[in-house]
């Protein structure tokens, strides 16, 4: 009887997980907790999953690589690497991004250089963005600290009494997967790779023109609206009917709602037409420099939410400027439009505003004009080599990674690289909340038997191939979790049944455990399965099928590379 509840909270919760239904951690948190209310789990245990070692780990790296993304080193790359060659820029920006992403959270890399790789000179970003995501992707499984994933199932690992994995043990199969991926993005850059012309990419700006405008009375041309300074005039809409691409001699009247196209750096362009108000904020943008460029994030609360609906003065102290769905064509008034993930918007907001983490919860936050936190080179290469400092030194098994963290982050503190309240803000809530229920379902999925009837299901299936059979199951299993719910939720329910399926066979459980680590962040298929890949959808201006056109042979490369190789580097027996 206990088990059939399990079985059908853990059938609510995907279901509830792929329709997107509510945020992760609300999901996650919900099922401990009915777990614990009755008694599938104790107080003890369900407690100091939250303090699991992986966990404490986590958090320390995503702080301290907050002052590591404000290097000028991080902020100059661009130029060194993107040139005229297309299969240089990509080996260059391929290899380097996955580097960085072996050692530092990879959706801050690649939101730190999304908007360098827009405004190169050489190559449409279409041709960019997509390699930028995969290449993040593929560093986060050379090392524990690539991606909160591996850290996540090493505290899995830990509490299932097993030798915890150490730090490079992911690069036997992590550097093979990333030499193969980018080798496979060079040569099938010119055939596989959408070119998407950046002049669609505009955003849109939806500006009323209030009585007494200088505006009214004057056609377009007059009023200078035909091409001011890389802005122009999408569509007029004049009593609830909207008229696109009006013509230069179309008369502007008092009330009319104006769609205008532009990009980021054509916003002070506004300063210049008189007389109107901007979604109701009259240009209070343009006395705040600290314009951010976000995408509406996968678990955001305003999906489903008219624009006009959402107040962003208080819920993120900040006003919306411009709009942006790829290279949809959008038709009425922004302020209708429903929001969708993966949606963009040009917001002005303050960096120290008490309300930032919100803002973070709901975007991925590709760009910030507010450059005054970047550290100048002496400060650079001091926070660079305290870092590195602390990896190699865990490596080398000096000093434990932990302490090792804790001790830069200090230095860090006294010299001012970050404070005490930009600490508070980056500390991940959401994912400690993730982290530490996925251990007690983990926890509950063993103990009451669920994870090794999921196991024993699996096995007849795969059967004929014997331990293998089972090793790519489990696999195939993880990997199609993760394309339809999130990594760290795909490894949380896969990690007890490649547990189980591997004591079924008597077989060393790590072959299998890997199995679980590299399909959970093998999402190349589809734009929402992975967050980078819903980052740079947005700003590359992507169609689904683009991602599907790449992300299969990739997909079936990976695979292939990782079925091959883990038998190898860890052996059944």
């Amino acid at each position: 009887m206990i088990e059939i509840f399990i079985i059908l909270t853990l059938v609510t919760f995907v279901i509830l997980l792929v329709r997107n239904s509510s945020r992760t951690y609300i999901l996650f948190g919900g099922l401990l907790l009915i777990y614990y209310l009755f008694g599938l789990i104790d107080t003890k245990t369900m407690l100091v999953n939250f303090v699991n070692t992986s966990l404490i780990k986590l958090v320390l790296l995503i702080i301290v690589s907050v002052v590591v993304q404000r290097t000028v080193m991080m902020n100059g790359l661009s130029d060194l690497l993107i040139k005229k060659p297309l299969k240089k820029s990509i080996f260059n920006l391929t290899a380097v991004v996955s580097l960085m992403s072996a050692f530092l959270n990879n959706t801050a890399v690649v939101a730190a250089m999304i908007a360098p790789v827009k405004k190169n000179r050489f190559h449409p970003p279409s041709k960019l963005l997509i390699p930028l995501s995969y290449s993040a992707i593929f560093g986060g499984t050379m090392t524990l600290i690539g991606t909160s994933t591996n850290l996540i199932v090493n505290g899995f690992v830990r509490s299932a009494g097993l030798k915890p994995i150490g730090l490079f043990d992911f690069a036997y199969v992590g550097i093979p997967l990333s030499i193969a991926g980018i080798l496979l993005l060079i040569i099938f850059s010119d055939k596989l790779l959408a070119k998407r012309d950046s002049s669609a990419l505009s955003y849109l700006v939806e500006a009323s023109v209030l009585s007494g405008s200088k505006l009214i009375g004057n056609s377009i041309e007059k009023n200078g609206l035909k091409n001011l300074n890389g802005i122009s005039v999408e569509a007029v809409i004049r009593d609830g009917k909207r008229h696109d691409m009006p013509g230069n001699n179309e008369t502007i009247k008092a009330g009319d709602i104006i769609i205008f196209s532009c990009n980021k750096d054509n916003l002070a362009s506004f300063s210049f037409i008189d007389g109107i108000t901007i979604f109701g904020k009259k240009n209070r943008y343009l006395s705040n420099s600290a314009i951010a460029e976000v995408v509406v994030s996968r678990f955001s609360d305003l999906i489903g939410k008219a624009i006009e609906n959402v107040d962003f003065e208080t819920a993120f102290d900040a006003s919306m400027v411009a709009f942006k769905r790829g290279t949809e064509t959008i038709s009425g008034t922004i302020g209708k439009i429903k929001i969708k993930k993966g949606d963009s918007f040009l917001i002005s907001a303050d960096a120290e505003s008490s309300k930032r983490q919100n803002l973070k919860k709901n975007f991925y936050i590709i760009s910030d004009t507010d450059n005054s936190k970047i550290l100048n080179r002496k400060k650079s290469y001091i926070a660079l080599s305290l870092f590195f400092a602390a990896i190699i030194s865990a490596a080398l098994n000096l000093i434990p990674l932990i302490k090792g963290l804790l001790i830069v982050l200090t230095v860090f503190i006294l010299l001012k690289f970050i404070t005490f309240e930009e600490i508070k803000r980056n500390i991940p809530l959401e994912l400690i909340i993730i982290i530490g229920s996925a251990l007690g379902i983990s926890d509950v999925m063993v103990n009451f038997g669920v994870a090794q009837m999921a196991a024993r299901f699996m096995q007849p299936v795969f059967s004929e191939w014997g331990v293998m059979g089972g090793f790519v199951g489990v696999y195939l299993f993880t990997l199609l979790l993760t394309e339809l719910i999130t990594n760290n939720a795909a490894a949380a329910l896969a990690f007890p049944i490649a547990l189980q399926t591997a004591n079924l066979y008597g077989a060393n459980p790590y072959p299998f455990i890997f199995a679980v680590i590299y399909a959970a962040s093998g999402s190349f298929i589809f734009p929402h399965g992975y967050q980078t890949n819903l980052m740079v959808a947005s700003a590359g201006g992507y169609k689904i099928s683009d991602f599907i056109k790449i992300g299969i042979p990739v997909s079936i490369v990976y695979s292939i590379i990782v079925i091959f190789l883990v038998p190898i580097f860890f052996p059944f027996r």
